[in-house]
């Protein structure tokens, strides 16, 4: 299998064709960042399926957006929808992307996979992630307590192990 390293406009170009041209398929993306840290990890696998006309798009899905006059993709999350348009950004970043247009929304994630592990995104835990994400809380109280209580365990697991040896 040939891996293909694509500069952004590059792969802008590559995935507007092949969204254009299908309407069925589904394909792993490896996907490079940190803005939607820790849900999705820098390097995690993605798999992907088109959006068709049909599906229904919520507030928390996780979608692969066209930002068209950057002429770059992102895989962020709908924070909200308003009249057939929908706020898309990154749970790890301050502001959100912007507005986007049903048709700029090109595929939805179905599924993550990081260190041999693999997660389906479930709806109720997707709308909990994005209230907390647009108002800022996911970055100010979530995911600092997240890391403090994540110290928390590995100290008490690392000295329980330590007895226990």
């Amino acid at each position: 299998m040939d891996i293909l390293n694509p500069t952004g406009e590059q792969f802008y170009a590559m995935m507007t064709a092949f969204f254009s041209g299908s309407d069925k398929y589904r394909f792993k993306l490896q996907c490079p960042g940190f803005s939607m840290a820790p849900f999705i990890r820098h390097d995690s696998l993605l798999t992907l399926a088109v959006l068709q006309s049909s599906h229904t798009l919520e507030t928390g899905d996780i979608v692969l957006a066209a930002m068209h006059k950057c002429r770059k993709m992102v895989v962020h999350r709908i924070v909200a929808c308003k009249n057939n348009r929908y706020q898309v950004k990154g749970d790890n970043n301050l502001k959100s992307d912007g507005w986007f247009n049903r048709e700029d929304l090109l595929g939805r994630v179905q599924a993550i996979e990081f260190n041999g592990r693999k997660i389906i995104p479930v709806p109720w835990s997707n709308k909990f992630i994005a209230r907390a994400s647009k108002t800022g809380l996911l970055n100010y109280l979530f995911l600092p307590a997240a890391r403090v209580i994540k110290k928390i365990i590995k100290k008490l697991t690392g000295y329980v192990h330590h007895v226990q040896v």
